[in-house]
């Protein structure tokens, strides 16, 4: 919406002059409907702002909690207070984008020695994360091979298949952030190279509207010169324009 209204300003401002007696009131129209919607955006991000800061405190205040608790992997309801703040933290909205990383980690590593102590103890649970790890190393590597495939839309299908698998896996312990941070890390230069080269395929695809529209221009020049003479000869370089039409690629 905000792109339509620039797009009608710069409109206005080529547009040309109206009747002197009803320029103003025509300029004050338009100005109060482009403020109007200007002082709503503003209002709406500050508001958006607010609700982060918010969301920030929340975020805090539950890895404070988390730090303080004194946590018993053998404890049944030590360990589903652990799980409760779990779904509390993803029940919190978002936060400034300057804070992510750093509230992130924090509450990860108390995630990661709570995991770390619950598999010293629990082998079934050592087991579970043991599984995680290995599913977590598969999905790196995975994620590593498709780069050279970024242009595919299959291959973007299936690394964003995997950012959601990724999120429902359990915890590692001690390991997770440094497996979490290969995995974004691969995640984001397959992204980045999937920009590469479809900015690649877009300028061939360019590239080949404009041998296609060459190709036309030669057809209508042909036609516009045929006669019984070049008839024959006309045919033969349409073979040809048709054999370069089938050669080049989409546009």
């Amino acid at each position: 919406t905000s792109n339509e209204f620039r797009k009608l300003q710069e409109a206005w401002k080529e547009s040309g002059p109206v009747p002197r007696s009803k320029s103003e009131e025509i300029w004050n129209r338009f100005r109060n409907a482009c403020d109007a919607f200007f002082t709503r955006k503003r209002a709406h991000f500050e508001e958006m702002d607010q609700a982060k800061a918010k969301n920030l405190e929340a975020k805090e205040a539950l890895c404070q909690k988390l730090e303080a608790m004194d946590f018993d992997p053998q404890d049944p309801e030590s360990v589903k207070e652990v799980k409760a703040a779990i779904e509390e933290w993803k029940s919190i909205g978002m936060v400034p984008k300057e804070k992510v990383d750093a509230v992130w980690d924090r509450y990860s590593a108390i995630l990661d020695k709570f995991a770390e102590k619950r598999a010293s103890v629990d082998p079934e649970f050592q087991k579970i994360a043991s599984e995680a790890k290995a599913k977590k190393v598969s999905m790196i590597s995975t994620v590593t091979a498709l780069v050279e495939t970024a242009g595919s839309n299959e291959s973007a299908d299936t690394v964003k298949k995997l950012q959601s698998d990724w999120r429902e896996l359990p915890r590692t312990g001690a390991e997770e952030q440094e497996l979490f941070k290969k995995f974004r890390s691969a995640c984001d230069d397959f992204f980045n190279r999937r920009r590469d080269q479809l900015d690649i395929q877009e300028q061939a695809r360019e590239n080949n509207l404009q041998n296609k529209l060459r190709l036309c221009e030669e057809a209508e020049r042909l036609l516009e010169n045929l006669t019984e003479e070049t008839r024959r000869e006309a045919m033969n370089v349409v073979k040809q324009l048709r054999r370069h039409w089938k050669e080049i690629g989409a546009v």
